[in-house]
């Protein structure tokens, strides 16, 4: 069920601006929920960014910017 709230909330009519911006996930659920959600977003032609945690579930996540705040994948 989450895969699919995730996938809609940052693919749906991105054009609008209705897109999710940040996804936070506590750094215990790394691999049993961060990695499917990042591998989903990936795989549907997704940009994902994050830090250093959400780099090393995938080699296509990019590292995220300083200047762009919280609008990234972070683990907390």
């Amino acid at each position: 069920m989450a895969r699919t709230i995730v996938l809609n909330a940052k693919l749906r009519r991105t054009g609008i601006c209705g897109a999710a911006e940040t996804l936070l996930v506590d750094e215990a659920c790394v691999e049993t929920h961060l990695a499917p959600l990042v591998r989903a977003l990936l795989d549907a032609g997704c940009e994902v960014r994050g830090d250093a945690t959400v780099r090393t579930v995938d080699p296509r996540v990019r590292p995220r910017p300083r200047t762009t705040g919280t609008r990234n994948i972070s683990t907390r």
